[in-house]
C-alpha cells in the first residue's frame, strides 16, 4: 500500500487590487503537515513576497479596505476534505499616520482591528461581500504596532470554499476595518487542508 500524498503545482496568485485597478502577485508554499504525509497540508500565502505592496492595506479611520485575491494553490492528489482559514498574529504590524480622520500618531496605543475574508470563484470573480464569508477576526495590535492575537484563531472551512478549492477556482477578498489611520500589513494566511485518504505509489 502506498502513502498519502500530496502533488504540489502552480505555487502562485495574482492580486486584483480593486481599489487601484492593477495587478501584483504573491507567493505560495506547501509544507506537509505534522503527520508528514498523512493527509494534512499547511498552504501558506504570502501577500509580501515578492511584492510587499501587496500586503500594505491603506486604511481610513472606520471606512472598509478591500483586496481581492486570485488563488492558484497547490493540487492536491485526492480530495480535499475540509480544513481552516487561519491568521497568524507575527506576520501582521501596523504603522500610523496623521493627522487625518480617526486617531493620530501621537494618540495611538494597543487597539484592535478587523478582518473578513469572502471566498468566492475566481472565474466568473465575485466580489467583496460574495461566497463564504470567514469572520471577523479580530487583531489585537500593542503599543509597538506589532499584532499580539488574533481571534479566533482559526475557522473552518465552509463546503463551498472546499468544493471551489477541489476545482482549482478559488479567489478570497480581505476587508479590514480600523478605527485608526494608518498602514496595515498582513505578511499572508494560511489554510490548513485535510484530503481523503489516497494511495499513490511512492
Amino acid at each position: 500500500m502506498g502513502n498519502k500524498s500530496w502533488a504540489l503545482a502552480g505555487l502562485a496568485c495574482t492580486a486584483v487590487w480593486q481599489i487601484a485597478g492593477c495587478v501584483s502577485a504573491a507567493s505560495i508554499s506547501a509544507l506537509a503537515g505534522a503527520g508528514g504525509g498523512s493527509g494534512s497540508i499547511t498552504v501558506d500565502v504570502a501577500l509580501d513576497d515578492p511584492d510587499p505592496a501587496l500586503a500594505a492595506f491603506n486604511v481610513t479611520a472606520d471606512e472598509p479596505m478591500e483586496k481581492t485575491i486570485l488563488l492558484n494553490l497547490p493540487e492536491v492528489q485526492g480530495t480535499v476534505t475540509g480544513g481552516t482559514l487561519s491568521f497568524v498574529a507575527g506576520a501582521i504590524t501596523f504603522e500610523p499616520t496623521g493627522p487625518g480622520k480617526g486617531r493620530v500618531a501621537a494618540q495611538v496605543g494597543p487597539f484592535a482591528f478587523e478582518v473578513t475574508g469572502f471566498v468566492f470563484p475566481r472565474d466568473p470573480l465575485g466580489g467583496c461581500g460574495d461566497g463564504d464569508e470567514y469572520g471577523p477576526y479580530t487583531v489585537e495590535i500593542d503599543d509597538t504596532g506589532q499584532a499580539v492575537s488574533v481571534d479566533p484563531s482559526e475557522l473552518e472551512l465552509l463546503p463551498d470554499t472546499v468544493r471551489l478549492i477541489n476545482e482549482g477556482n478559488v479567489a478570497i477578498c480581505l476587508r479590514i476595518v480600523s478605527p485608526v489611520t494608518g498602514t496595515i500589513r498582513i505578511g499572508g494566511f494560511e489554510f490548513g487542508l485535510t484530503a481523503g485518504t489516497t494511495e499513490t505509489g511512492l
